[in-house]
């Protein structure tokens, strides 16, 4: 699973390794954050995206194995921190009940999710219409730099 949060949403997306070692998608999912949410800070936000990745996949995830991926190292810290706090501690313990390790991506292969959890605006009459995402690497990147999935 991949997870991420921008200042406006979180979004999280779930894969499953092939026998062929290619990773192919099974689910997607992305919500605003409400007003309350807008004012946490960035840790927060992302291990929001964690929780509402883990509740909408549920029936996928829970009682396998997951490798959670992202690209916010510090949160690789909050939710394994022995002694967490506040709305961190909740959040660890309604993850309990799942079988996942984090791992540390970059920024740029975590393209797809990242694009899930923003706004995008047509640049010439300014609706919430998705003119054209182009994400350029999920996984190994390829060799001409083709993207992998296109929307729009």
């Amino acid at each position: 699973m991949y997870t991420d949060a921008s200042n406006i949403g979180i979004g999280a997306s779930l894969h499953q390794l092939q026998n062929d070692n290619t990773i192919r998608p099974i689910a997607y999912a992305s919500r605003k954050l409400i007003a309350a949410e807008l004012n946490y800070c960035t840790s927060d936000k992302e291990a929001l995206a964690v929780v509402y990745g883990f509740e909408k996949f549920h029936h996928y995830v829970h009682g396998s194995c997951i490798e959670l991926h992202t690209d916010h190292r510090a949160l690789i810290y909050s939710l394994n921190n022995p002694d967490p706090r506040g709305r961190i501690a909740r959040w660890n313990s309604a993850l309990q009940s799942y079988d996942y390790t984090i791992k540390h991506i970059k920024g740029l292969e975590n393209g797809l999710t990242d694009a899930l959890s923003r706004d995008f605006k047509d640049i010439n009459s300014g609706d919430n219409k998705i003119a054209a995402v182009q994400i350029r690497s999920q996984g190994p990147p390829k060799k001409n730099n083709s993207p992998l999935w296109e929307i729009g």
